[in-house]
């Protein structure tokens, strides 16, 4: 009986702890590619990103996409500036699934409003963008 409480006890333990990670994870304005974790992107976590003043290059993708993956690869080799790749019209499970395959070492974010916000239709797409163009009121 008391291996089985220890047991429980364990699993409760655990259980919070997992649910802990989850919650810091999702709660982290950070968009990195440590563990092919693609948060969601909307304008204000960009205004966020864009609070050092430094230009950022988006490069909106997809996994369905043939020309997207030989765009992400030129995107991830170029050296000037930093380069975020956004999943749009897509799942979190394919992005980390052909974001690893392809061995892509850029941070990514999954779309959360963002490409309407800047008219993106179609994929590939790219917008360099700065803090004065997404601060501006209405759609930069």
């Amino acid at each position: 009986m008391s291996k089985l409480r220890g047991l429980a006890a364990l699993l409760t333990y655990l259980g919070a702890a997992a649910a802990l990670s989850v919650t810091t994870a999702l709660a982290s304005p950070d968009v990195s590619r440590q563990g092919a974790h693609c948060p969601p992107l909307n304008r204000t976590t960009l205004a966020k990103r864009l609070a050092n003043g430094k230009p950022i290059r988006l490069v909106f993708f997809a996994t369905w996409c043939s020309d997207c993956a030989s765009h992400l690869q030129d995107a991830a080799e170029a050296t000037s500036g930093e380069v975020l790749a956004i999943a749009v019209f897509d799942t979190q499970a394919k992005v980390e699934k052909t974001l690893g395959r392809l061995g892509l070492s850029v941070p990514c974010a999954m779309d959360d409003g963002l490409a309407r916000t800047l008219g993106v239709k179609v994929v590939p797409a790219e917008r360099v963008i700065t803090s004065a163009d997404i601060n501006v009121k209405g759609s930069p």
